[in-house]
């Protein structure tokens, strides 16, 4: 699939099960989405809804040092 297509990617997020997360995991999650609003051009580039935690962390992963 695509990641063009926020609709798709929102519907298949919501159906797909859920892993139990590590511990540490949801506070360092919480942080980036904390600071997702400080990357220049995110929220410029979302017109719709948030974007997934996969979205926000692969967002980060990929971040130009």
């Amino acid at each position: 699939m695509k990641m063009t297509d926020r609709s798709e990617t929102g519907a298949a997020n919501l159906n797909r099960p859920t892993a139990e997360t590590p511990a540490g995991a949801d506070t360092l999650l919480a942080e980036m989405q904390a600071l997702f609003c400080l990357m220049p051009g995110a929220l410029l580039a979302h017109e719709g809804p948030l974007p997934s935690d996969d979205e926000v962390e692969a967002m980060f992963d990929n971040m130009p040092v």
